[in-house]
């Protein structure tokens, strides 16, 4: 566990030579931020660190390029939460990691609505905590990478070889799936679609996303998707679903529900996800287009709920059939009595109101387990099945 007087004899030297993400510290207890910055700095990321809110913010509007930000709960001059509201407003891509010794499920849901990216409670172990930064660190980089695209200047000469690239990336897409399945048995509920391409220009799928809204042709991919969605579905066993991604910018296009839309004569057996970590409250239109995909037989799901901008507000607005635990609630459940206490309320508010409940990222046997006990409906996660070209099935045995 990290504790203010651990000791690192032999601490190896620094990694030079190569940039280096940077992580601000802000944390009041002096040992505490010396010890937070030296784990940090033998896991090769540069640091900064602060005792304050205020000294966080200056540094921030500087212009210092931080790829993750470690901040305590309770700060002397401001709560972290208000730390991560003000810091977005400057850069909205720098995700947060918070840490308290005095976790309440009001200030793990405050959390989840301002979008922060883990709440650690202590004591944490070394490795998590590193993990978590570098977690983070990464997230970073590619909602930057994505920004760089969607706001890289105009040219024709650009827009001309993006477009080659995001249709070469089309034309080598493939959607992986990847099984959902009843927490009490064997059987496997759904599965949910996954974007695959084998492209070496756009290599990955948020790389394809940032090109389709760079290009304006978020609804050129979601046809390709629903077309091989729909090739998937035709051949879907008796009693199964599919979860398809939905992209918010596709959600008030009225051709989802039109009659000759590849996936629409399947909607019966799809539930539409609702991704991206969107915020769509407040979307004029919005609660209409839900009705009409409800009308057109398709489910919805929130997606990432615990995580982004899919906040509990996100309910009101899309009063959603099925709700999404994010894996960032579900990682480690087992040994963590307040994740286990927000999961709970999180389940029981959902049956309250006739949502069914999937728990993601589930990697272990106790995470499974933990998960059954406060009543999870349905687990989806590494454990049960990695995306596959196929339509996986489950191994009994890892229901024993």
């Amino acid at each position: 566990m990290l504790n203010p007087k651990d000791s690192f004899p032999g601490d190896a030297p620094r990694a030079t030579g190569r940039d280096l993400p940077l992580v601000l510290v802000v944390e009041d207890n002096r040992p505490l931020r010396s010890l937070y910055s030296r784990v940090l700095k033998r896991a090769d990321f540069e640091v900064d660190a602060v005792s304050t809110g205020a000294e966080a913010e200056a540094l921030v509007t500087q212009g210092r390029n931080y790829s993750a930000i470690v901040s305590d709960l309770w700060l002397a001059d401001e709560t972290g939460l208000e730390l991560a509201t003000k810091v977005r407003e400057e850069d909205p891509d720098v995700p947060f990691v918070l840490i308290t010794g005095s976790p309440t499920v009001e200030s793990a849901i405050g959390a989840i609505e301002r979008g922060v990216h883990r709440y650690l409670c202590k004591p944490v172990a070394h490795e998590r905590f590193v993990f978590e930064v570098r977690e983070a660190a990464h997230v970073c980089s590619v909602q930057r990478m994505r920004r760089r695209v969607l706001v890289a200047a105009p040219n024709d000469a650009a827009d001309r070889q993006m477009d080659e690239h995001l249709d070469d990336a089309l034309e080598k897409m493939w959607l992986a799936a990847q099984p959902i399945v009843r927490g009490s048995t064997t059987s496997v509920y759904a599965h949910e679609l996954l974007l695959r391409t084998t492209s070496t220009h756009l290599t990955n799928p948020l790389a394809i996303i940032a090109a389709a809204e760079r290009q304006h042709r978020i609804a050129d991919l979601g046809r390709r998707v629903r077309t091989q969605a729909a090739l998937r579905a035709a051949a879907l066993p008796p009693g199964q679903r599919l979860f398809i991604n939905l992209h918010p910018a596709e959600v008030l296009d009225p051709d989802l529900c039109h009659s000759d839309d590849p996936l629409v004569k399947y909607a019966d057996r799809v539930t539409l996800e609702v991704t991206e970590r969107a915020r769509l409250d407040g979307v004029p239109g919005v609660g209409e287009a839900i009705a009409r995909l409800r009308h057109a037989g398709y489910q919805i799901a929130l997606d990432d709920l615990g995580c982004g901008y899919a906040g509990l507000s996100s309910l009101a607005t899309l009063s959603p059939d099925v709700v999404k635990l994010d894996m960032s609630l579900i990682r480690g459940i087992d040994r963590d009595a307040m994740r286990s206490t927000l999961v709970r309320a999180m389940v029981d508010l959902c049956r309250q109101l006739g949502i069914v409940v999937i728990g993601e990222g589930v990697e272990t046997r106790a995470e499974r387990d933990t998960l059954g006990t406060l009543g999870c409906d349905l687990l989806q996660g590494y454990l049960f099945g990695r995306p596959d070209k196929g339509l996986p099935s489950v191994d009994p045995s890892l229901f024993r």
